[in-house]
């Protein structure tokens, strides 16, 4: 909907504009309706339970659940469709406010806030958007969701949980750091990247360049590997990295033991 003040386009639940701040009125009537169709519910439910009745147990029990059944299909179908609508709303507010948005967006990478980032993206929809002014962005997304991954494989070492062990945890970092590594070989091969209409910003590829390093840095301080090691983990085989890591997480989980 647009704000009736400024005319922005903002979502239907927001009780404020949050460009001008002008009152939405329709944000209070949109939650009346909603309480009017749970009372709604409630009230159908109760009738439907008190004229199954006379027909005997088994066949109360069909009936309520035939009717249940019914309004929760509806009552998904209708809250799958308000979640779809809004998010539509949401993501067109985005892209209207290019500018705005994608400086927030630059600002995140450059100041290394990768978590941040992800959850700026997700929440405007803009994960999954090929033909968009965001597509820019699609590449440094998946390696910053993926750096994510792998820091908190590291994490584990700190503090695993009851039902791993060794094996499980070097499985998991080396499986993230796979997973990594393969995204930025594979995406610097997609020559679409290098769209004139949605270019990269250059604070991805920064972004990306300082994740690697904080990878490196991690496998420095949480598997004790030298500086020189950390650096090759991009280039190692697949085979030598996984010993590499093994090696790393029994030394670590040795010295926690002491």
């Amino acid at each position: 909907m647009k704000c009736p003040n400024c005319g922005s386009e903002m979502p239907l639940e927001y009780p404020f504009c949050p460009y001008c701040g002008a009152k939405n009125e329709a944000a209070a009537q949109h939650a009346a309706d909603m309480e009017k169709y749970r009372s709604e519910f409630a009230r159908t439910k109760a009738e439907v339970e008190t004229r199954t009745k006379r027909y005997g147990a088994n066949l109360i029990k069909a009936a309520a659940a035939v009717v249940l059944v019914i309004l929760i299909i509806i009552t998904a179908v209708i809250n799958n469709n308000a979640w779809s609508f809004r998010r539509d709303l949401v993501r067109k507010q985005a892209e209207q406010h290019y500018d705005t948005v994608s400086a927030s967006l630059c600002e995140c990478l450059a100041a290394g806030n990768y978590a941040e980032f992800s959850a700026f993206m997700d929440h405007y929809g803009l994960s999954y958007l090929y033909d968009s002014p965001f597509s820019g962005f699609r590449r440094v997304l998946q390696a910053a969701n993926l750096y994510l991954d792998t820091e908190n494989a590291f994490l584990s070492l700190l503090k695993p949980d009851e039902w791993e062990d060794e094996e499980s945890i070097a499985d998991g970092i080396n499986y993230r750091l796979t997973d990594f590594y393969e995204c930025l070989e594979r995406e610097e091969n997609y020559s679409y990247l290098d769209s004139e209409e949605y270019p990269e910003p250059p604070e991805a590829a920064d972004a990306i360049l300082d994740m690697q390093r904080k990878i490196e840095l991690l496998a420095v301080t949480y598997l004790g590997l030298s500086a020189e090691d950390a650096g090759r983990l991009r280039t190692m085989t697949q085979g030598s990295r996984a010993k590499l890591v093994e090696e790393g997480v029994h030394h670590a989980l040795e010295q926690r033991s002491q």
